[in-house]
């Protein structure tokens, strides 16, 4: 398969191993870790937190619901991806563990506010 040239932004999530298999070309992403994550302790907390960062002009390169948390993915300063996630309850996922671990919904960018 021939390489393609596609910006980091939109492979910042996936592993060098995934972006060679795809044949994607990395320009410029960091490859030392793919992502950290930073978990908040209640909805309002990671929802306040959202919000700050829309307010001071974060980009926000997507937002998802994994069925067991919700997660908003940014970039940091030097281009490591950062997720920042609530976790829901226990009691709401725990029912079905494969829909919890493999479920994926993709949720709008901007945050409305409270």
């Amino acid at each position: 398969m021939p390489a393609r040239t596609i910006t980091t932004t939109s492979l910042w999530w996936k592993t060098p191993a995934c972006r060679a298999a795809e044949g994607l070309v990395d320009v410029g992403a960091p490859v030392a870790v793919n992502h950290i994550a930073i978990a908040f302790p209640t909805r309002e907390a990671w929802l306040a937190r959202l919000e700050y960062l829309q307010k001071q002009g974060v980009k926000f390169n997507r937002r998802v619901d994994h069925g067991m948390t919700h997660s908003l993915y940014i970039n940091d300063p030097n281009g490591y991806g950062v997720e920042l996630l609530y976790e829901l309850p226990r009691e709401v996922w725990e029912g079905d563990i494969d829909a919890a671990l493999n479920y994926a919904q993709g949720l709008p960018t901007e945050v409305r506010k409270r």
